[in-house]
């Protein structure tokens, strides 16, 4: 999910309190019309509560009213809050399962969709053009890939008009969601015990209970504790002790052949564990996206059984919102640069495998040969603009009443970059015109390009290297920088939410590498903080934890 790696601009947008929209006339929509009620519960981050579901749409081209009957599901579900920072946004984020009378799980279709119980209501809060997600989510089904399937609706919440949302399937195992074998407490040998393994890289907060760590360390923070992969199925109450050691095994043998003097031979190498054209897929729409949460956070992959070819799969795609010029921070606001290159302190840094595979000329040789292919097809401009076109038409009526409830159109909210658009439209124009440059841009310096200039891109980032220490600190905290540029440099701390906690300015230097002392924090509370350096050439954040009052 999203890093609390937070890049803002000082000041704050006239916000509802959260949790609370602003009343808006509701009666009817083009879109599905999803009614939750939960009898005034209040929605948790763990557990579900039970509510009810009623869900109305006649299909394209029909009106919905609010006062028609369900036709598409009325039943029970259990609900919940999901995301990781995305909790913060007034306007949430949910998970809920299809329930039988009785709390158990009930499979069936949503809007067209496959059978399954579990599903999730994206709110896009801080995505403005509300298609993000959709959009590389549409991307990956055309290179071959599977990927969420979902539906725009407009969501009432006890009563409580609360905007357009997304309703789509939860990444899982299943025949129609991430095909791979069906896996029980006793596949512990054998074939059996090779697969399927679903698991993902995400944000270090707290490591979950199934899970392993990577003994291999990236070289930019030998420091590091070293990558923690989360094993979402099998299930943890599942997952036996065989089991999880298999696939810990398996992508340690991986990251060792990866990280070995014979790592590019074709037969020791890593190919034999890796499904390579999965990763130049995942590498090419994260790049092309610019996601920040990419390569570390949100990062799916799966393996299936020996027996039916199964290597170490990237995939599928998911957390998009804050891609495509949606992030001021991580260098992911640019239309020039490697998303994979940036590695600003320790919050984002991900496996190494992301670099690695680049040192290898077969890997960016068929990379290159595959953004060739897809450029003539799903990355065209045109075929992309009229994706992006022909969704805002259909959300045109929604997004009117949505913005109304959240009025956030033309204001600065975490962590949209600037210049803020004013419009709908203006959103629409400015996230095309972005990638217009971010396709020219790759299309000189992809790897595999005899005229890629791969590193060229770290001249961007205005800080050539930015930490601070100790970590985590108490009362003392150190900045070490390294400006690539002669001027100013300030200096701010700020709260996960962008409060502004302390400002200081530094004195003016000439390029190179500096340390400074940031002054008086002995009275900031305890928690996690951003640290924050602007200078000439833009702005860089550090994720930094305060231990003591």
């Amino acid at each position: 999910m999203k890093q609390l790696l937070l890049c803002l601009l000082l000041g704050s947008s006239s916000l509802p309190a959260v949790g609370q929209a602003i009343a808006v006339p509701f009666t009817s929509s083009n879109l599905p019309i999803v009614l939750i009620d939960t009898q005034n519960q209040p929605i948790l981050d763990d557990p579900k509560v039970t509510a009810r579901l009623r869900i109305i749409d006649h299909g394209p081209g029909r009106r919905n009213l609010l006062t028609d009957t369900p036709n598409q599901y009325k039943g029970f579900i259990g609900i919940e809050l999901r995301g990781a920072s995305s909790q913060i946004m007034p306007k949430k984020s949910y998970g809920f399962e299809t329930r039988t009378a009785d709390g158990g799980e009930l499979d069936t279709t949503l809007l067209g969709m496959p059978a399954e119980h579990d599903w999730v209501l994206t709110a896009n809060y801080a995505d403005k053009t509300l298609l993000r997600n959709s959009l590389a989510y549409e991307l990956a089904r055309q290179q071959g890939q599977y990927a969420s399937r979902s539906h725009y609706c407009e969501v009432v919440l006890n009563g409580e008009y609360m905007g357009v949302y997304v309703l789509g399937e939860k990444v899982k195992r299943g025949s129609r969601r991430v095909n791979i074998s069906k896996m029980k407490s006793t596949d512990v040998s054998g074939d059996a015990v090779t697969g399927g393994y679903l698991f993902k890289s995400d944000r270090p907060v707290v490591k979950p209970a199934s899970g392993f760590t990577s003994r291999h360390h990236n070289p930019s923070f030998p420091d590091d504790d070293g990558q923690f992969f989360e094993v979402e199925y099998p299930k943890a109450k599942d997952l036996s002790p065989a089991q999880l050691g298999y696939i810990s095994a398996y992508v340690d043998s991986f990251e060792v052949a990866l990280d070995g003097p014979d790592f590019a031979n074709p037969d020791r190498g890593y190919r034999r564990y890796l499904d390579v054209p999965s990763f130049i897929d995942y590498y090419l729409l994260t790049e092309l996206s610019r996601n920040v949460d990419g390569f570390a956070s949100s990062t799916y992959f799966y393996k299936d059984k020996d027996s039916k070819g199964g290597k170490l799969t990237a995939g599928p795609a998911w957390d998009f919102d804050l891609a495509w010029h949606n992030a001021d921070y991580a260098d992911a606001y640019l239309a020039e640069g490697w998303q994979h290159e940036y590695s600003n302190g320790r919050w984002n840094t991900g496996p190494f495998w992301r670099r690695r595979l680049l040192d290898d000329t077969t890997f960016t040789n068929q990379l290159y040969k595959r953004w060739q292919s897809l450029r003539a097809t799903a990355f065209r401009e045109e075929s992309l603009y009229r994706y992006i076109d022909s969704t805002a038409a259909v959300l045109e009526e929604g997004q009117r009443r949505n913005f109304q409830a959240w009025p956030i159109m033309g204001q600065h909210v975490w962590p949209n970059p600037l210049p803020v658009a004013a419009t709908y439209a203006d959103e629409i124009s400015a996230l095309k015109h972005w990638i217009q440059e971010r396709l020219a841009w790759m299309d000189a310096n992809l790897p595999g390009n005899v005229a890629s200039t791969i590193t060229a891109a770290s001249l961007a980032r205005p800080f050539a290297s930015f930490t601070s220490f100790p970590v985590p600190f108490d009362t003392q905290l150190r900045v070490r920088y390294e400006l690539r540029q002669t001027g100013p440099v300030h200096l701010e701390l700020l709260s996960p939410v962008g409060t502004l906690v302390h400002r200081q300015q530094l004195p003016a230097q000439a390029a190179g590498i500096h340390e400074a002392e940031v002054a008086n924090l002995a009275a900031v509370p305890a928690g996690v903080y951003f640290l924050r350096l602007t200078s000439n050439g833009g702005c860089q954040t550090l994720r930094v934890q305060k231990t003591t009052h």
